[in-house]
């Protein structure tokens, strides 16, 4: 790779539903650092924002377990100063979602011989707030086999192993004056959709109900064996999108049925995915080190960001391995996670300093 070429993004636009010609455009978004972690602290992984303060909250998650540091949630001020942290433990810290004025995380304590979770904090949070678990996450082992039709019309039957270990990862929020408050989240591991009805009214830990355990949230196809990762509701709060790591794809379940079909694929190792006020969803390519705007159709319309490699101050400059991001304004923060496990960055050993990137969104995506 030529890591002195310069940042490009290239829309693609597909003809408008009303039949009208395509426009192409091109477009530099310049990828800066938004805030670095304090010192000894890696692999930023998880990110949210409190939309009234402006704050924003990191997770990290040592997938190593080489650093000899707990995994911690951060919490930084709108301008990208430090302002907290809260170490959490020996587990992996993934997704984070926050909600009126609490932050939730996924905790893989699964990982360390413990169970995994889902848990929060205030947002708020010192370095000694009693952290409160939400649910414990149900060992269901995986999904039942998938068949997949061959070109010379054969058929491959993919049987997929388990040994009940948990992943929770990403998370999504419904709130619906029928049906009250739903938390929706990914099980990795286990290739699963699970919700939690009645997430902040009920007795803690509440339940958690499986909604799909389909076999396309399931993979074969990746070493880490990292299957449904980043989610993210529609506008109608009717269907999750999903992004399956291992398999390349972007699904989509219908909530009311829990069919799974294919939403769009050959999208490098997607991770945290969020959907933006048009519709679109933005995709966490971790080891093409861009971001990946794809349209309600499938159509992928958008990529920003590149890897600009490593300054002497030991920083990524651009993109490398982004986990998850999230919306502020016209702007879009990216966790720069550069996890060794992917084992596709060179130059990773040579990150010491880990950040947070921001990247203006274009006009014609705003």
């Amino acid at each position: 790779m030529d890591f002195a070429r310069s940042l490009l993004a290239t829309v693609l636009c597909s003809a408008a539903m009303n039949g009208a010609a395509a426009a192409d455009f091109t477009f530099e978004p310049a990828a800066r650092k938004f805030a670095h972690l304090p010192a000894g602290v890696a692999y930023p992984e998880g990110i949210a924002v409190d939309p009234a303060s402006g704050d924003v909250f990191v997770s990290t998650a040592d997938f190593t377990f080489s650093t000899g540091q707990p995994n911690r949630l951060l919490r930084f001020d709108k301008n990208g100063n430090f302002e907290a942290m809260r170490d959490i433990g020996g587990a992996p810290v993934l997704g984070l979602l926050f909600d009126q004025g609490s932050i939730y995380f996924t905790n893989a304590g699964a990982l360390i011989g413990g169970s995994s979770s889902i848990q929060r904090l205030p947002a708020n949070f010192s370095s000694t707030t009693a952290i409160q678990t939400v649910t414990i996450v149900p060992s269901i082992g995986a999904p039942a086999n998938r068949s997949v039709a061959n070109a010379d019309g054969s058929t491959d039957v993919i049987d997929f192993g388990s040994n009940g270990a948990a992943l929770p990862n990403a998370m999504a929020l419904r709130r619906s004056n029928a049906a009250g408050a739903t938390l929706y989240y990914s099980d990795s591991f286990q290739g699963a959709i699970f919700a939690v009805p009645n997430f902040d009214q009920c007795a803690q830990p509440c339940g958690s109900t499986v909604i799909s355990n389909d076999p396309l949230l399931a993979t074969a196809g990746h070493s880490v064996g990292v299957a449904a990762n980043g989610i993210a509701l529609d506008a109608t709060g009717s269907q999750l999108f999903i992004a399956n790591l291992g398999d390349d794809r972007i699904l989509r379940l219908q909530l009311a049925t829990g069919q799974v079909t294919v939403l769009t694929e050959d999208i490098a190792r997607p991770d945290g995915l969020a959907r933006d006020a048009k519709g679109n969803i933005w995709v966490c390519s971790a080891t093409n080190n861009e971001l990946v705007v794809v349209n309600p159709a499938g159509q992928v319309i958008a990529k920003l960001g590149a890897f600009k490699g490593v300054n002497d101050q030991g920083r990524v400059q651009g993109l490398l391995g982004p986990a998850s991001l999230a919306f502020v304004g016209k702007k879009v923060l990216v966790t720069n996670f550069v996890i060794p496990v992917l084992g596709t960055y060179a130059l990773a050993p040579s990150v010491t300093s880990f950040t947070i990137a921001e990247l203006d969104i274009p006009p014609a995506l705003q």
